[in-house]
């Protein structure tokens, strides 16, 4: 008795153990049989050498945050493997009086008695034709359920930070292993894989001419940059640059955060604007522009575009507009140098160069070629990053460079920065600059703003010619 009870508590202790690795790993899964999965991914293996991923599921399985098990009954006659009945997440068991509800029972002849009780869970209910994508297994489906997320949080890896210690500790020669939680589609990521060379010599100018200046980007950032903010020092200069383009009280949220990608960005946080900031990378002297970045141009051409009667996908399509971007990112890197003594595109341009180098070469091999403008190993994972992102096998040529609009943007309002009309373009929206003349007749004034900084164009038109000429740009290489 006592060798039988030594048996069943080590079986316990082994689901247990299993079930750890998965919770650890942020994933929430339904397996009745530990056969029945096969892992055949390093990340994986590196977790437990009794757990390998099926090389069919890839990186996709690793970006579920639930995997339910439910074969069919015709699958399940020539399988081992049982199907557990699968519970709404709003009603478990029974329905309000007391009567099993018919939507949680199983299409499957099978009862919840041969699934182990601590491997029961709350299953999503889908309807049918959701977005679900099936993968096959050794047999049944396994459906996983896809969530719609923006596109900057579906190319977010998941694991950046394991990553991250593996390539340092590997001294730069690892090609990391992403996976995404909820990753985005191959057709929009098809979208933003084929980088431009278009402005690659002017990219590559902009930075040498801040090298030959400074040095190092170090020596660049720390000298235009200044010191590093504290949380409380954040708050107060955004108040303070809130304060100044009549922001009303609580219109936007303040999100201060330890792991975005970028310095900064604004999102909809249950349908209220927020305006997210890096607090690792939050500096003296670029705060300010940071501020002009997202709150005096995306969210005041937002704002405005919603007085717009070309509002929304369908008012776009109606009056045939051009993409919003080059036009919008440009702008705001623009805004970003406005009234720096050294308004150089250094960023814009580091992005433009590394997206295109990222469909020549691998994660490692790319992080090396940075070397030429950045020595700090913890910057360049930064960049390498960003132009990585989406990708699972980093090895491989390729990248998202939907970046490179920072540059390719500034330097085309920067060609044309004599004949737009910069007031019409805050206040029309979020339209491109070549669409100013044709929607003029159509455009509303009432109710719409504009920053600050452009108050006075005149003074802000030779704030421009001063980035042309300290970038050592001239109007014949725009």
């Amino acid at each position: 008795m006592l060798a039988i009870g030594a048996i069943v508590a080590a079986g316990d202790i082994w689901w247990a153990f299993c079930w750890a690795n998965f919770n650890l790993l942020g994933y929430t899964a339904v397996i009745i049989n530990t056969q029945a999965l096969k892992f055949d991914s390093p990340f994986f293996r590196s977790f437990h050498p009794h757990v390998r991923l099926l090389s069919d599921l890839g990186s996709r399985m690793a970006a579920t945050d639930m995997l339910v098990l439910n074969p069919t009954c015709e699958d399940r006659q020539s399988s081992t493997v049982q199907c557990p009945a699968i519970v709404s997440p709003r009603a478990k068991g029974k329905g309000r009086r007391g009567k099993k509800s018919p939507g949680n029972r199983s299409s499957c002849s099978n009862t919840e008695g041969n699934v182990p009780n601590h491997m029961r869970l709350r299953a999503r209910r889908h309807t049918e034709g959701s977005d679900i994508l099936k993968l096959p297994l050794l047999s049944g489906v396994v459906r996983v359920p896809r969530r719609r997320v923006g596109l900057l949080d579906a190319i977010r890896p998941a694991n950046v930070e394991t990553e991250k210690s593996r390539f340092m500790r590997a001294n730069y020669n690892y090609n990391p292993l992403f996976f995404y939680n909820y990753p985005a589609a191959p057709t929009v990521l098809e979208k933003f894989s084929k980088p431009s060379d278009t402005y690659l010599d002017q990219a590559i100018t902009i930075m040498e001419n801040a090298l030959k200046r400074f040095g190092t980007y170090e020596n660049f950032e720390a000298r235009t940059g200044g010191k590093r903010l504290t949380r409380g020092e954040i708050m107060t200069i955004v108040k303070r640059c809130f304060k100044r383009e009549k922001l009303q009280s609580g219109e936007v949220i303040i999100n201060l955060s330890d792991d975005l990608l970028s310095r900064a960005s604004m999102t909809q946080s249950r349908g209220r604007p927020t305006l997210n900031i890096n607090v690792n990378t939050s500096r003296q002297f670029w705060l300010e522009g940071v501020a002009r970045h997202e709150i005096g141009t995306h969210y005041l051409r937002s704002y405005n575009n919603r007085l717009q009667p070309w509002h929304g996908g369908k008012g776009r399509r109606q009056y045939g507009l051009l993409s919003v971007n080059p036009t919008e990112e440009g702008l705001a890197s623009l805004h970003s140098v406005l009234y720096r003594r050294h308004p150089f595109l250094w960023r814009a341009a580091l992005l433009y160069y590394t997206a295109y180098r990222a469909s020549q070469m691998s994660f490692s091999n790319l992080f090396k070629d940075l070397g030429r403008f950045v020595r700090d190993p913890y910057v360049r994972w930064d960049y390498v990053l960003r132009a990585k992102r989406g990708q699972v096998d980093t090895s491989l040529p390729g990248g998202f460079c939907k970046d490179q609009v920072y540059l390719e943007g500034a330097l085309e309002i920067l060609r044309y920065r004599k004949d737009i009309d910069f007031h019409k373009l805050m206040r029309m929206g979020k339209v491109s600059w070549q669409d100013l003349g044709r929607l003029q007749e159509h455009m509303q004034t009432d109710g719409t703003r504009i920053p600050s900084f452009m108050d006075n164009l005149d003074q802000y038109r030779k704030l421009l010619d001063y980035i042309v000429m300290a970038n050592g740009l001239s109007d014949d290489q725009l």
